[in-house]
């Protein structure tokens, strides 16, 4: 059971596994847990999830917010990979609460980073690729789900996939939500920013398609820097663990300031 502080406003937080305190093992020490700690006259709400997908970023924040019958004054969002999508087949809007578990530590609050719902799941490229032995198992039976929900082959609905992944569609994705969310929470409120340089696309051409709006501070690599964003990592992706995610919001900070300074 998790306790919001009406008289403190409240930040949610959004993004994937590089937001996520899990991959990097870092429960409690991650930028969001540093920004909770530092900021501490605001309710901190971390949303993200690994694997997530842009497009289920102003979803995450509305279900919060039913949930909890609040509305968020402030919105940072770690913009992640284009090519992701969200499948939630049976979404009941009277059954809000769309995350399997929350976790609190004073004004912070954080979750598990799984759905609630063992249906829904983020579509990825690795559905088209030959998953190593260990996902092999939990990848089939992810994609025999989804061709019978569809109620085509497998082999079908892999190449509908690649088109759909591959296509500029989810760039425009992106946008849509990037404007809806400085819509309904006013661009002055909301702190955009991405973790890699290009997203997707290392000489930026379908990082150039995409219309960012002026709150948009640019990738985490620009900002530490190709090397060391990459040297900080705990893996290829990378994640990072408690000193790397102590570099992001030594890096974020300034803007945080702005952000949330009456």
């Amino acid at each position: 059971m998790i306790e919001l502080d009406k008289n403190k406003k409240s930040i949610g937080i959004i993004g994937c596994s590089y937001t996520h305190w899990h991959d990097g093992n870092c429960e409690l020490e991650s930028y969001p847990a540093l920004i909770a700690k530092k900021y501490n006259e605001y309710n901190v709400v971390d949303l993200s999830m690994p694997g997530s997908s842009n497009d289920s970023a102003y979803i995450r924040l509305r279900s919060f917010e039913k949930l909890h019958n609040i509305k968020f004054d402030k919105v940072i969002f770690q913009i992640t990979h284009y090519g992701r999508f969200l499948h939630m087949p049976q979404y009941n809007v009277k059954n809000t609460d769309i995350f399997r578990e929350y976790r609190q530590l004073k004004n912070y609050i954080y979750t598990d980073g799984n759905w609630k719902d063992e249906n829904w799941d983020t579509i990825t490229s690795s559905y088209l690729i030959s998953p190593s032995l260990i996902f092999k198992v939990w990848y089939r039976e992810r994609l025999d789900f989804l061709s019978n929900h569809f109620r085509i082959k497998v082999k079908d609905l892999q190449k509908w996939l690649y088109h759909y992944l591959e296509s500029d569609m989810l760039s425009l994705v992106l946008e849509k939500e990037m404007h809806v969310i400085n819509g309904i929470y006013g661009k002055d409120n909301v702190l955009l920013f991405s973790w890699h340089a290009g997203i997707d696309s290392s000489d930026l051409t379908s990082f150039e398609k995409c219309d960012f709006p002026e709150n948009y501070i640019g990738s985490m690599a620009e900002m530490i820097g190709p090397k060391t964003f990459f040297k900080l990592g705990i893996d290829d992706a990378p994640h990072y663990d408690r000193i790397g995610n102590g570099i992001v919001f030594k890096h974020l900070k300034p803007r945080l300031d702005k952000l949330l300074t009456p």
